[in-house]
Parts: structure tokens; C-alpha cells; sequence
């Protein structure tokens, strides 16, 4: 018979932080410790309240599965005398162990004979078990300020007040700290503090629905709050926004309430003349409000908030938040009319005294370099005179309305508002574009900068920012979820801005230049350029295969084009270089008609020859057979014809396949390794000049079915 459980941790409302993280956390550490256990079951579920974190298991048995094992016992050259009578220590063992000596098995164990037997461990009853695991992986759970009250040694994230843990429908003893399990819950603070007794942990959602007015699932009650959202947006006449950080705020205020309502509010139109993205900023990132649209896109002077009070006490819900957004608009107001009355050039200087970060300089230093950095890149991309002139002034601007009272009050604007005052004083719109552009992608699915100035300015922006960052003697690099310079976000937006915009600009020498600014700079206290190098490189690389896995690329075809050209160095070419290494999965003759030969020249090469020769290099006067003539003309013709193609990377896929008949038969009739050291030399020097073309598609080595796995095999994954 299978059973349900439920167990929920009754709190002072949760930081949204630890509701973010803790039910997927929860879930999977039940999930591992059922399984060490020897506990089946059929589904672990998890969800959060502000006031409760909840989890049911399904399918749970009365007993843990027993499990044979076998124990060890002493090596049997100690366990038996010269005449073959037991010793004292294969005595003991057989006693501690409940068996006779006649029942003792001789094991091998790490390659020496041992005596051992067999045991049956387990079958334990289930909900003493779980009133083992579970507390300790509730108290284990992550996350930051964690909280001990009373006089209790107990840590978490609020104040434990209250625990139900029902197995079906008895209760399951089970203690945190000092707060003992029972069926008690609570109703929704706007009943006041009202007790629910849950009959049985199948029951416990409807009976927090039903008499505490709780909607408990997470997902329910976000899908509750966009329906209600929506229905009200369009009583209001209007439309809710659309965009993922409208999906964001979505999923934060279903972790905020228990209860969701909808209270409609209003605002004064003559706030309207404020622009756009301060006042949905003002509403949705401060304040949790929903602004709505008309149908051209426009504000109306109305907002929606999702409340977690009672719905009789609306009026007054309504004029608090009316009171509050009233109040930052007003702000708003006064720092948009008081930036517009100083040139963004005249705030450089502000920029003197403002840190970029501890140990890397100003914001002006800063500043500087992108002057620099952003005009050597433009220039790298073949930017006339003109254009570079824009991008420098760009560049110069980037930073100002750092320096500004409305980013200082809300920074999420840096680069927006840059460009709307930009725009009001007078500068290039291309100018004005590259400033909002600066820092995208701003979250995952944002979209990248595009536009002819904004993409180096961009690129600069990131790439100085890690240079900056990697060259320190103690570098802070992200870990675990921990990423406090978003140097995850800024590494991802650098790759895909360029390889969205096709660009293929050098990344490491880019870094190079970008640590000769800095270092001119600030030349103390700097790790140094190769180690600096090193890590931007290894960094790089790893969120540049992440994302390619991301795209359903294969690891071992991303391998294959790591190894043969640092893609760091040319990303759209390692990007197409990927691309037809997948299309060729599809044709398995030429796929092997490559793989074959390459991985063949490949290992008879070995390390001393990757760095490759040239055919130039090979002296035809030292061949000694036909085989080896003929692989030399054809290899000839296909570097003439590469050259008359200029590089084309896909005509010389179909022209070295041509070249496996030759291969095969040079291998067959040839002897590389000649004793001769001349024709040795000069055999292995066609060879490497042979795989100098063969690693311009890819280091074939790496791909799986190279290594002894069928192509069919692989093509039917």
C-alpha cells in the first residue's frame, strides 16, 4: 500500500531570496536522501508561501527496501592459523556478525582474500526515517541572514512558529528545534491567527483553500494573479505589458502573497511628461506595480497591485499606494527637469570622484579607456573616420549619467537615460542608440546591441570591465549562484553580440589592449598580462560552451572546434565551423570520408608536428614511391584550389574528401617511419601540412564517432 506525506514549516514571512531557492533546493535533497535510504517513491513536490514552506511525497511505502550487503571481515591470512584453525580474529568477527564460523563466505577484496558474509540492512519503518532526514535538510538549506531566536541554538530563514507532518491521515511525529509537529496550520493573517486542522495530507491544499483562503501552489497562484491582472487591466480600458521583466515581477509577487487580490490605482496624467521607462521603473522595480498600456503602447495614468489583504479593506490598500507612487513620482519629476539643465559633458569631472570598482580606478579613468578601446575596435571592424568619431563620443559620454540624480536614485536607467538626455541636448541619435545599448544584454532572453556605434561601445564596455577584473592579484570570480560583478551576464552578452552581429574580432588580443590602457593606468598591484589572459580565456571558453550546448549543439563537435582554432579568436567562424560539422553528421560517406584519413594523419603525427608545415616544404626529390607522389599532387591541387577560393572553408570540405583514396593507399605502401631520417622527415613533413588542412574544419580526434563508434550509431541518438 502506498502512502502520502505531508510536511509543511509554518514562519514569519520568508525573504524572497530564500523563496526563490529553497523548494527546488528542498525537492532535490529529499529527493537524494529517499534514494540512500532505500525509500521508494513516486513524486516529491515542493512549493512556498511567504509563510510556509511545503512538501508532499507520493507513493511512499510502511518500510525502507531491504538491501544485501556484503561485510568484510579479516584477511584470511590472519584469520587462520598455519594448521588452518580460526584465530581469534575470525572468532570475533563471526560473533559481532551473529553467524557461525561454517557460515563465513571467503571474499575477494581489493585483490586479497578476505572472510565476509552476507547481511540484510533495512526495513525500517518510514516515518521514523523521515523524522530523521527531513529536519536536517530543512535546517540545511541555503541561504543569507539567516535568523536564531528565543533561546533556541536553531538557525533558519524566519522563526519557525508552527509544523504539520501527516502521514495520510495520523500525524507524524517530527521535531525542529523546539517546535513539535501536530496537524495545526494557520489561516491567512487577514482572518487573524485562526488554526486549520488538516484531516489528512490529501486534504491539505482544499482545506487552505477553502477555510484559510490560501492558494498554497506556487504555479496556481501565478496563473491566478495574470488572470486576474489581465481581467483588470481590461476593466481599466487598457493592457498589460509584455516583456520578461513584466514575466519577472509576475513570479515575484506570487512568492509575496498568500492570498492575491487585485487593487486598481491612479496617478495625476501631468506625470505622464515624465519619460516612459522612469515610470514603469518606478512601478514595477520599486514598487511592484503593474502599469497599463493602451493600444498604441502609451501609459494610461493607472496601475494594478497585486495585495495580500483583505478585500473589504481595497479603498484604503488603494490610497496607500496611490500616496506612495504620488511621492516618487514627484521625485521623478524633479530629477528629470533638474538633470536636463546641465550638458551631459559637463558631468565628466563629476566622474572623478565616483569608484568603478575597489582597485581598478574612477568611472572617469574608465571612461578613458573606452575612448580608446571602443575606437580600436570600430577600427578592427573597418569603420571609416566618421563613424569611429561617433563611437569616440559615445564612448566619452557612456558614463555621465552615472552622475546624474535620476540614476543615482534609480540606477536600473543608467545607459536609458543617458540616451534619452543625450537626445534632448542635441547629440547624434547614432550617438544617443549606442548609450541605451551599452550595457544589453541587461537579463537572459534581452536582446543585444545592433546598432553601428552601440556594438563597439558595447563590446569595450564588457571587455574592459573583465580585463579590469581578471588582472587583479586576488580576483573574486563568480561562484556557485554568486555573482556579485555579473561577470556571468556580461561574458554571455559579449558572445552573443558578436556572434548576433557576425563580427569576428579577436577577443585575446582585444583583452591585450584592453590591459595596456589599464596598466598605463593603474600599473600596480595587477596579476600580469599572461595570467590575466589565461583567465578571460578559461572564462570565456566556458560560457561560450555553455551557450552552444544551450543551442542543442554536441560537446564533442564543440571539442572538435575548441582544438582546432581557439574560437575566442574568430567566433563566427568557430560558430560555422560547428554548424557544418553538424550538417555532416547527416552524410555519413562524407563524414568518414574526412574523419578517416584526418585521425589517421592525426595519430601517426602526434604532438611534435601540430604545429603543421606548408607543402612549400616538402621536397618531392625524396619520395621513393608512387603513393607517395600521388598524395602529394593531389594535396597540391587542393591548396591551389583553397587559394583560388580564397579560404572557403565548405569547397574544401568536399575537396578533402577527395583526398582519403590517396591517404589509404600512401599508409598502405609507404612507411612513415622510414629509417632513413630524410625521407622520414620529409614524409611526416607532407603529412603535417596535409593536417594544417584538415584542422582548419576541425580536430576530428574529438568527435565521438572517431573513436570507435559507429556513425550510425551516433546518427540514430
Amino acid at each position: 500500500m502506498s502512502h502520502h506525506y505531508l510536511l509543511e514549516i509554518g514562519t514569519e514571512e520568508l525573504p524572497p531570496a530564500f523563496m526563490e531557492t529553497a523548494p527546488q533546493e528542498l525537492a532535490a535533497q529529499v529527493e537524494a536522501a529517499l534514494a540512500q535510504h532505500a525509500l521508494d517513491f513516486e513524486r516529491v513536490w515542493t512549493t512556498v508561501t511567504p509563510r510556509r514552506l511545503i512538501l508532499r511525497i507520493d507513493g511512499l511505502h510502511d518500510t525502507q527496501n531491504s538491501v544485501e550487503e556484503a561485510v568484510k571481515g579479516p584477511p584470511t591470512r590472519i584469520a587462520f592459523d598455519a594448521d588452518g584453525n580460526p584465530t581469534r580474529a575470525a572468532e570475533a568477527f563471526a560473533a559481532k556478525q551473529g553467524v557461525t564460523m561454517n557460515e563465513l563466505q571467503r571474499e575477494m577484496f581489493a585483490g586479497e582474500e578476505c572472510l565476509a558474509t552476507t547481511v540484510f540492512k533495512g526495513g525500517r519503518p518510514t516515518r521514523e526515517l523521515l523524522a530523521e532526514i527531513l529536519p536536517p535538510l530543512v535546517l540545511g538549506l541555503s541561504g543569507p541572514r539567516f535568523m536564531r531566536w528565543g533561546d533556541y541554538d536553531v538557525r533558519f530563514a524566519r522563526p519557525i512558529r508552527w509544523i504539520v507532518s501527516l502521514w495520510d491521515d495520523a500525524v507524524s511525529p517530527l521535531a525542529i528545534g523546539p517546535v513539535q509537529a501536530d496537524r495545526l496550520s494557520r489561516a491567512s493573517r487577514m482572518l487573524g491567527d485562526v488554526a486549520l486542522s488538516i484531516p489528512s495530507a490529501a486534504a491539505y491544499e482544499d482545506v487552505l483553500a477553502t477555510e484559510g483562503q490560501i492558494c498554497v501552489n506556487q504555479d496556481a497562484r501565478r496563473e491566478r494573479i495574470a488572470a486576474l491582472l489581465a481581467e483588470s487591466a481590461q476593466a481599466q480600458g487598457g493592457a498589460l505589458p509584455e516583456g520578461p521583466e513584466y514575466d519577472a515581477l509576475m513570479q515575484t509577487v506570487a512568492t509575496l502573497v498568500e492570498s492575491p487580490s487585485i487593487v486598481a490605482g491612479s496617478f495625476d496624467e501631468a506625470f505622464l511628461a515624465i519619460p516612459k521607462p522612469v515610470i514603469t521603473t518606478v512601478m514595477a522595480s520599486h514598487q511592484k506595480y503593474f502599469p497599463i498600456e493602451r493600444a498604441d503602447g502609451e501609459l494610461m495614468a493607472r496601475f494594478l497591485a497585486v495585495s495580500n489583504g483583505r478585500p473589504q479593506a481595497a479603498d484604503n490598500i488603494r490610497a496607500g499606494n496611490e500616496r506612495v507612487l504620488k511621492a516618487r513620482l514627484q521625485d521623478a519629476r524633479f530629477f528629470y527637469e533638474d538633470d536636463l539643465k546641465r550638458p551631459l559633458e559637463d558631468r565628466l569631472n563629476d566622474l572623478k570622484g565616483v569608484t568603478f570598482q575597489k582597485g581598478m580606478g574612477s568611472l572617469l579613468d574608465k571612461t578613458h579607456r573606452l575612448v580608446e578601446l571602443s575606437a580600436s575596435l570600430a577600427q578592427d571592424l573597418g569603420y571609416d573616420a566618421a563613424s569611429m568619431a561617433l563611437v569616440k563620443r559615445a564612448a566619452l559620454l557612456s558614463k555621465t549619467d552615472l552622475a546624474t540624480s535620476m540614476v543615482f536614485e534609480f540606477t536600473e536607467l543608467q545607459g536609458e537615460m543617458g540616451a534619452r538626455y543625450a537626445a534632448l541636448q542635441g547629440e547624434d541619435p547614432l550617438v544617443s542608440q549606442a548609450l541605451s545599448e551599452q550595457y544589453l544584454p541587461r537579463f537572459h532572453g534581452d536582446a543585444v546591441a545592433v546598432s553601428p556605434m552601440g556594438v563597439p561601445l558595447s563590446v569595450a564596455d564588457k571587455i574592459d570591465t573583465m580585463t579590469a577584473v581578471f588582472s587583479r592579484e586576488k580576483v573574486k570570480m563568480p561562484t556557485g549562484s554568486r555573482d556579485p560583478l555579473g561577470l556571468r551576464r556580461m561574458a554571455n552578452g559579449l558572445i552573443l553580440t558578436l556572434l548576433y552581429n557576425g563580427h569576428s574580432l579577436d577577443l585575446l588580443a582585444c583583452v591585450e589592449r584592453a590591459f595596456g590602457l589599464l596598466n598605463r593606468q593603474l600599473p600596480q598591484e595587477n596579476a600580469g598580462l599572461t595570467e590575466t589572459l589565461n583567465r578571460f580565456d578559461q572564462f570565456l571558453s566556458q560560457r561560450l560552451r555553455g551557450i552552444l550546448l544551450d543551442r542543442g549543439y554536441r560537446y564533442d563537435l564543440i571539442d572538435a572546434v575548441a582544438d582546432a582554432a581557439p574560437p575566442l579568436q574568430n567566433l563566427p567562424l568557430a560558430l560555422a565551423r560547428l554548424d557544418r560539422l553538424t550538417h555532416l553528421l547527416k552524410d555519413e560517406p562524407a563524414l568518414t570520408a574526412l574523419l578517416e584519413p584526418a585521425n589517421r594523419i592525426s595519430r601517426i603525427l602526434g604532438a611534435a608536428y601540430q604545429p603543421q608545415a606548408t607543402l612549400d616544404q616538402v621536397n618531392p626529390k625524396a619520395f621513393s614511391c608512387v603513393e607517395e607522389s600521388a598524395l602529394y599532387e593531389v594535396a597540391r591541387q587542393i591548396a591551389a584550389d583553397d587559394d583560388a577560393r580564397q579560404g572557403d572553408d565548405d569547397a574544401l570540405a568536399t575537396s578533402l574528401q577527395t583526398l582519403a583514396p590517396a591517404v589509404d593507399r600512401f599508409f598502405e605502401k609507404a612507411l612513415v617511419n622510414d629509417p632513413d631520417p630524410t625521407v622520414r622527415a620529409n614524409r611526416l613533413t607532407l603529412l603535417s601540412a596535409l593536417n594544417r588542412y584538415y584542422l582548419r574544419l576541425a580536430a576530428f580526434s574529438r568527435i565521438v564517432m572517431a573513436q570507435d563508434t559507429p556513425v550510425a550509431a551516433v546518427l540514430a541518438e
